[in-house]
């Protein structure tokens, strides 16, 4: 076996800050001489070298320098027994060098890092919920320390518009105040039903695809909107087709709603491509996309997802939707807002309730804007455990959808019902997306690694057992 899987070769105590310097070299020195003429750069990579040549069963000592991602890495390649050290605050502050362990006990994460230390997560009845792509870690410590000073002030009413949220928007997109609307309470469903009452009346038309949020919703969700047509476009490949729904266009169309990334199959549509579409559409429909997946997708997606803000200063009639419940972690207390001209905004404000943002979910978001670090933390995570999932289906022989968002569709055949409710009676849940008409297709949200990892072990039981004894039918 390669050197470098003795552990005890290049693993040492460190008990004050001239050991910490010297180990620090030694090891950077033998990293750059040996590692970096393989390729190896990176935590991911070095993972993955370590990964091929150290079983599973080895136990790793994380020595806490850097960021502390190998082991989270690691942790997802399969490794159980991994420790990190913790050098004394002092000892590190005097060899000069940063420890990701101490930054986040300081900052009270350790208990949220998905391997090292439980979970402290509560959960229901031992339940593993992952079929509503809500953030697996939660609100974050800002947003939780806002919420716990604000509760002693809910005797009082809310802003009566939601002021300090939509300046802390305006100043985190640069932006001003007016070209915000907030929810009235529900989210981000609030605001999509919001501009179908607003901007379309009877007989007019509204474009969507099918096989989305958007579509189910309007299906299901008509109150207040009798006699508005629908236009439903069908999908390419799970996409949304930009040339079907731009031909479909008339006089009469006054809405077209885009949900980028797609919901539920995690698709998107790149920047170029959505440019392009919008210099077909005429300037009296409106254009709505719902960016409820934003940060997963910026992250994942880089300069190719949209920038819809930037978007805006040329295409006029395009409205964007984003959300509070995803990536930071709030979707109990139903935030989101729409970005738009300040003329079509101050239609959508017109009719927005007053003070129906409740001053809990004021201050949390506000909070959560600031708190970089539990963004970055979900964000991480989400990445990581994405590709061990898709790894997982590889590996397992089951075809997926590839997702910019923090959940992964895929194919599970003509029984997706049966492994379902198999994988429910196992207190683990998932979304069936027949009411999507995707009948054979499940979706599953990205979780902590111990979730995605429980999730997986039980979906491999499942598929072998029904293999071995013929009782389902797993061809698509």
């Amino acid at each position: 076996m390669d050197d470098h899987a003795d552990t005890s070769k290049w693993i040492k105590p460190c008990r004050n800050p001239e050991d910490v310097r010297n180990e620090f070299d030694r090891i950077g020195k033998n990293y750059d001489d040996d590692l970096l003429k393989k390729g190896y750069r990176g935590p991911e990579n070095t993972a993955r070298m370590l990964a091929d040549i150290i079983p599973f069963e080895t136990g790793i000592l994380d020595a806490g320098c850097g960021t502390g991602l190998v082991g989270l890495y690691l942790h997802h390649q399969g490794f159980q027994n991994i420790t990190g050290l913790d050098f004394s605050a002092e000892c590190l502050k005097e060899a000069g060098q940063k420890n990701a362990y101490t930054n986040l006990i300081n900052s009270n994460l350790i208990e949220r890092l998905p391997y090292g230390i439980e979970s402290k997560r509560p959960t229901l009845r031992n339940i593993i919920k992952l079929n509503e792509n809500e953030n697996p870690f939660g609100p974050g410590q800002m947003a939780m320390a806002a919420l716990r000073e604000e509760i002693t002030r809910v005797s009082r009413y809310p802003d009566l518009d939601g002021d300090p949220l939509k300046q802390a928007l305006a100043e985190h997109h640069h932006l001003t105040t007016d070209q915000i609307t907030l929810s009235n309470g529900s989210g981000s469903v609030s605001l999509l039903l919001l501009l179908a009452e607003l901007f379309a009346t009877r007989n007019d038309k509204i474009i969507f695809s099918d096989q989305g949020f958007i579509s189910f919703l309007f299906r299901f969700r008509t109150i207040g909107m009798p006699g508005r047509q629908y236009t439903i476009i069908s999908r390419d490949k799970h996409r949304h087709d930009l040339t079907a729904m731009a031909n479909a266009v008339t006089a009469d169309t006054k809405l077209l709603f885009i949900e980028n990334p797609d919901n539920p199959t995690g698709t998107w549509i790149s920047h170029d491509e959505l440019a392009a579409f919008l210099t077909g559409i005429p300037e009296h429909v409106i254009v709505v996309i719902d960016e409820a997946y934003y940060e997963y997708a910026r992250y994942a997606l880089g300069k190719d997802y949209p920038d819809t803000l930037r978007l805006q200063k040329k295409h006029a009639n395009l409205i964007t939707i984003r959300t509070f419940s995803k990536a930071y972690g709030l979707a109990g207390l139903r935030v989101a807002y729409a970005v738009s001209s300040p003329e079509l905004s101050e239609i959508m404000n017109k009719k927005w309730l007053k003070r129906s943002v409740t001053s809990p979910a004021l201050v949390a978001a506000c909070a959560a804007l600031k708190d970089e670090d539990h963004l970055k933390l979900t964000l991480e995570n989400n990445e990581i455990g994405m590709r061990y999932l898709e790894n997982s289906f590889s590996k397992i022989n089951i075809s997926y959808i590839p997702s910019a968002a923090n959940f992964i569709t895929f194919d599970a055949g003509k029984n997706a019902q049966e492994i379902f409710k198999k994988l429910k009676q196992r207190n683990i849940l998932i979304n069936p997306l027949k009411g999507y008409n995707l009948p054979s297709n499940l979706r599953v949200t990205i979780g902590l690694a111990e979730e995605n990892r429980a999730f997986i072990e039980n979906l491999r039981d499942i598929w072998q057992e029904a293999k071995s004894v013929n009782s389902l039918d797993y061809k698509n």
